[in-house]
């Protein structure tokens, strides 16, 4: 199913411009329907064209919950590799003992875990945004 999208139009001008493109737009947005409103309806994400707010709904698109509980789990699976490796970076004798090649690659590890964590929230963060 393909979603539809919507736009606020700041101006008559840029209404007139989405209604010129409306056959472009809805073939090459792959959306079901274009329309023009006042607001962007609840369960929509939004992000700027043209000068013009546009609105994807994304209801009966993507299951939110199921979205939701899918970035959790990998959020916690980064936590865990996160928690894991500061456990060895924290150990004097790792540190000390281990060749630095091994220290450096554990300590690109946490980065690399750490990155993946906010970005996902970040994702998480924006998921909850939209409803």
């Amino acid at each position: 199913a393909r979603p539809g999208l919507s736009f606020i139009a700041p101006d008559a001008a840029t209404a007139d411009r989405i209604a010129r493109h409306r056959e472009l737009i809805l073939t090459l947005g792959r959306v079901s329907d274009l329309s023009t409103v006042e607001a962007a309806a609840s369960g929509a994400v939004t992000f700027v064209s043209g000068g013009a707010t546009a609105a994807l709904s994304l209801a009966g698109i993507i299951d939110l919950s199921a979205e939701r509980a899918r970035l959790t789990k990998e959020i916690a699976a980064f936590e865990d590799d996160a928690a894991h490796v500061n456990r060895k970076l924290g150990n004097p004798n790792f540190v000390s003992r281990a060749a630095p090649e091994v220290v450096d690659e554990q300590r690109q590890k946490l980065a690399e875990a750490e990155a993946g964590k906010a970005k996902l929230q970040a994702a998480l963060a924006r998921l909850d945004a939209v409803g």
